[in-house]
Protein backbone atom coordinates (compact mmCIF):
# COMPACT_ATOMS: atom_id res chain seq x y z
CA UNK A 1 0.00 0.00 0.00
CA UNK A 2 2.96 2.44 0.58
CA UNK A 3 4.31 1.69 -2.74
CA UNK A 4 0.87 2.58 -4.31
CA UNK A 5 0.66 5.92 -2.49
CA UNK A 6 4.77 6.33 -3.14
CA UNK A 7 3.66 6.32 -6.96
CA UNK A 8 0.63 8.30 -7.29
CA UNK A 9 2.60 10.69 -5.42
CA UNK A 10 4.79 11.01 -7.57
CA UNK A 11 2.65 10.91 -10.55
CA UNK A 12 0.62 13.61 -8.92
CA UNK A 13 3.45 15.84 -9.05
CA UNK A 14 5.48 15.15 -11.74
CA UNK A 15 6.13 17.66 -14.41
CA UNK A 16 3.82 17.51 -17.52
CA UNK A 17 5.73 16.16 -20.26
CA UNK A 18 4.69 15.79 -23.62
CA UNK A 19 6.85 15.47 -26.72
CA UNK A 20 4.95 17.01 -29.47
CA UNK A 21 5.03 19.99 -27.50
CA UNK A 22 8.55 20.18 -26.12
CA UNK A 23 8.47 17.69 -23.30
CA UNK A 24 8.65 19.70 -20.31
CA UNK A 25 10.73 22.33 -21.16
CA UNK A 26 7.78 24.65 -20.37
CA UNK A 27 7.48 23.82 -17.26
CA UNK A 28 11.30 24.40 -16.55
CA UNK A 29 10.87 27.97 -18.12
CA UNK A 30 8.70 28.80 -15.83
CA UNK A 31 9.30 27.03 -13.17
CA UNK A 32 13.05 28.57 -12.97
CA UNK A 33 11.27 32.29 -13.17
CA UNK A 34 9.14 31.27 -9.74
CA UNK A 35 12.09 29.70 -8.24
CA UNK A 36 14.56 32.15 -8.71
CA UNK A 37 12.12 34.76 -7.00
CA UNK A 38 12.32 32.29 -4.38
CA UNK A 39 15.94 32.09 -4.21
CA UNK A 40 16.45 35.87 -4.72
CA UNK A 41 14.12 36.45 -1.53
CA UNK A 42 16.40 33.95 0.55
CA UNK A 43 19.96 35.63 -0.96
CA UNK A 44 18.58 38.52 0.66
CA UNK A 45 17.96 37.12 4.25
CA UNK A 46 21.15 35.80 4.13
CA UNK A 47 22.72 39.04 3.42
CA UNK A 48 21.10 40.77 6.54
CA UNK A 49 23.65 38.79 8.69
CA UNK A 50 26.33 37.21 6.55
CA UNK A 51 28.96 36.47 9.42
CA UNK A 52 26.09 34.85 11.66
CA UNK A 53 24.78 31.37 11.21
CA UNK A 54 22.36 31.47 8.13
CA UNK A 55 18.60 32.07 8.36
CA UNK A 56 16.35 29.25 7.70
CA UNK A 57 15.01 28.80 4.17
CA UNK A 58 11.36 28.71 3.22
CA UNK A 59 10.84 24.70 3.90
CA UNK A 60 9.21 24.55 0.87
CA UNK A 61 12.61 25.95 -1.33
CA UNK A 62 14.37 22.68 -0.90
CA UNK A 63 11.58 20.41 -1.85
CA UNK A 64 10.90 22.45 -5.37
CA UNK A 65 14.84 22.48 -6.27
CA UNK A 66 14.80 19.36 -5.73
CA UNK A 67 12.47 18.68 -8.29
CA UNK A 68 13.86 21.38 -10.77
CA UNK A 69 16.59 19.40 -10.96
CA UNK A 70 14.87 15.80 -11.46
CA UNK A 71 12.77 17.69 -14.52
CA UNK A 72 15.79 19.09 -15.82
CA UNK A 73 17.56 15.67 -15.74
CA UNK A 74 14.00 14.15 -17.41
CA UNK A 75 14.20 17.34 -19.94
CA UNK A 76 17.79 16.29 -20.72
CA UNK A 77 16.84 12.34 -21.80
CA UNK A 78 14.15 13.49 -23.79
CA UNK A 79 16.65 15.33 -25.69
CA UNK A 80 18.85 12.36 -25.61
CA UNK A 81 16.22 10.32 -26.75
CA UNK A 82 14.99 12.77 -29.92
CA UNK A 83 18.72 12.83 -30.93
CA UNK A 84 18.81 16.56 -29.90
CA UNK A 85 21.94 18.62 -29.75
CA UNK A 86 24.55 17.21 -27.42
CA UNK A 87 25.43 20.45 -25.99
CA UNK A 88 21.95 21.14 -25.23
CA UNK A 89 21.19 17.66 -23.37
CA UNK A 90 24.69 18.36 -21.72
CA UNK A 91 23.27 21.75 -20.41
CA UNK A 92 20.16 19.84 -18.42
CA UNK A 93 22.39 17.30 -17.22
CA UNK A 94 24.65 19.70 -15.97
CA UNK A 95 21.66 22.18 -14.87
CA UNK A 96 20.78 18.95 -12.48
CA UNK A 97 23.67 18.99 -11.28
CA UNK A 98 24.51 21.98 -10.27
CA UNK A 99 20.86 21.85 -8.66
CA UNK A 100 22.35 19.35 -6.47
CA UNK A 101 25.36 21.02 -6.25
CA UNK A 102 23.99 23.60 -4.47
CA UNK A 103 21.47 22.35 -2.58
CA UNK A 104 24.47 20.41 -0.78
CA UNK A 105 26.02 24.07 -0.50
CA UNK A 106 23.45 25.27 1.75
CA UNK A 107 22.72 22.83 3.81
CA UNK A 108 26.52 22.92 4.49
CA UNK A 109 26.47 26.34 5.16
CA UNK A 110 27.82 27.43 8.17
CA UNK A 111 27.03 31.54 7.84
CA UNK A 112 24.82 33.89 5.97
CA UNK A 113 27.42 34.50 3.54
CA UNK A 114 28.10 30.95 2.57
CA UNK A 115 24.45 30.34 1.88
CA UNK A 116 24.43 33.55 0.30
CA UNK A 117 27.12 32.65 -2.31
CA UNK A 118 24.83 29.18 -2.91
CA UNK A 119 21.87 31.34 -3.69
CA UNK A 120 23.76 33.46 -6.16
CA UNK A 121 24.69 30.59 -8.15
CA UNK A 122 21.50 29.09 -8.12
CA UNK A 123 19.69 32.00 -9.48
CA UNK A 124 22.28 32.29 -12.03
CA UNK A 125 21.88 28.88 -13.26
CA UNK A 126 17.77 29.25 -12.80
CA UNK A 127 18.06 32.53 -14.88
CA UNK A 128 20.40 30.54 -17.90
CA UNK A 129 17.69 27.61 -17.52
CA UNK A 130 14.54 29.46 -17.74
CA UNK A 131 16.31 31.24 -20.94
CA UNK A 132 17.37 28.30 -22.71
CA UNK A 133 14.43 25.94 -21.59
CA UNK A 134 11.92 27.00 -24.56
CA UNK A 135 15.02 26.50 -27.27
CA UNK A 136 14.92 22.77 -25.86
CA UNK A 137 10.92 22.67 -26.16
CA UNK A 138 11.33 24.10 -29.87
CA UNK A 139 13.48 21.30 -31.08
CA UNK A 140 11.70 19.00 -29.12
CA UNK A 141 8.51 19.89 -31.01
CA UNK A 142 9.86 19.08 -34.12
CA UNK A 143 11.60 22.69 -35.14
CA UNK A 144 14.93 21.58 -36.78
CA UNK A 145 14.93 25.45 -37.64
CA UNK A 146 16.60 25.80 -33.63
CA UNK A 147 20.44 26.52 -33.53
CA UNK A 148 21.34 27.03 -29.95
CA UNK A 149 21.67 30.96 -29.72
CA UNK A 150 25.69 32.17 -30.06
CA UNK A 151 25.13 34.28 -26.67
CA UNK A 152 22.99 31.48 -24.85
CA UNK A 153 23.63 31.05 -21.34
CA UNK A 154 25.76 28.46 -20.63
CA UNK A 155 26.96 28.98 -17.29
CA UNK A 156 29.39 26.79 -15.16
CA UNK A 157 26.85 23.87 -15.32
CA UNK A 158 28.49 23.75 -18.66
CA UNK A 159 31.74 21.82 -17.67
CA UNK A 160 29.83 18.48 -17.54
CA UNK A 161 29.11 18.72 -21.51
CA UNK A 162 32.95 19.77 -21.88
CA UNK A 163 34.43 16.71 -19.26
CA UNK A 164 31.78 14.54 -21.30
CA UNK A 165 33.67 15.50 -24.91
CA UNK A 166 36.75 14.52 -23.42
Amino acid sequence: MKRLGLALLIVAFAAPADARTGGNSGWIATEAKRLDGDVLKAKVAAGVHPNLKPPALDPKLAPDLERFGLEASRLSVEIDKAAGAVDLRCIFRGVAEETDAQLKALGAAKTGLDQSAALSRLDHMLKDAAQIAPVAGRLLAGDKSVAIPVDAPMGSYVKVCKAAKG
